[in-house]
């Protein structure tokens, strides 16, 4: 019997000293520095360890020298139910339950942003669930997702797929939650433009033949 999970959708707005930074673009990637606590949602203490690079007192000079003030929200992480899941079947054109290797679920995410005066930059921990099928076969997986940025279409730069690897047991209905932590989007805001007013799409990549399957299935 497959694990039911309770979705954990969770965002904070953090506030960081204002104080000039030099211009950068669009960026979408894993962090230098990844958060590897329990909880899928990003504490303060997380993100000053994203800033492992100040020692105490570069941080103390800074935050002498600049102000701190409330922060504007974070952009909305949305979650398409369309590419919210996938079933990989095993090779052939058996497409019934005793042909399915595994599912994948997309089931949370959790996070933060934090603003700069060129632009906000947006941490992200992603949650998936993975049960094994009757076809299941033991050994490494990759299930691949994506991080997009709708506004930013159709420059390539707006989008990036990344892979989760899993290693698969023997067994049907095993399910487990896996977490991929550290999930960076930076976004460059212009003055006038903020943050709430773009939307992270976050999903998994699927062939069109999955995308049609997901769709029939939520009609």
């Amino acid at each position: 019997m497959g694990v039911k999970l309770a979705v954990s959708n969770h965002f904070a707005t953090v506030p960081i000293p204002n104080c000039k930074a030099p211009a950068s673009s669009l960026h979408l990637g894993r962090l230098t520095h990844q958060v590897r606590d329990n909880s899928s949602v990003l504490s303060d203490k997380s993100i000053f360890r994203f800033f492992a690079g100040f020692n105490c007192l570069a941080a103390a000079a800074l935050l002498a020298s600049c102000s701190l003030e409330p922060p504007p929200p974070c952009p909305t992480v949305r979650i398409d139910s369309n590419t919210a899941r996938f079933t990989e079947y095993r090779e052939g054109l058996g497409r019934d339950i005793t042909d399915i290797q595994y599912t994948a679920e997309l089931v949370g995410f959790g996070g933060s942003c934090v603003h700069g005066d060129d632009g906000v930059t947006v941490m992200v921990d992603i949650n998936f669930v993975v049960t094994s099928g009757p076809a299941a076969v033991p050994g490494p997986i990759k299930v691949y997702y994506f991080v997009a940025i709708p506004q930013f279409f159709p420059d390539p730069v707006g989008k990036k797929v990344f892979d989760l690897e899993y290693a698969m047991s023997d067994g049907t209905n095993q399910s487990k939650q896996v977490s991929e932590k550290g999930i960076r989007v930076f976004i460059p805001l212009d003055t006038g433009k903020y943050a709430a007013s773009y939307d992270i799409y976050v999903g998994l990549q699927l062939t069109n033949d999955q995308l049609r399957e997901n769709q029939r299935r939520l009609r």
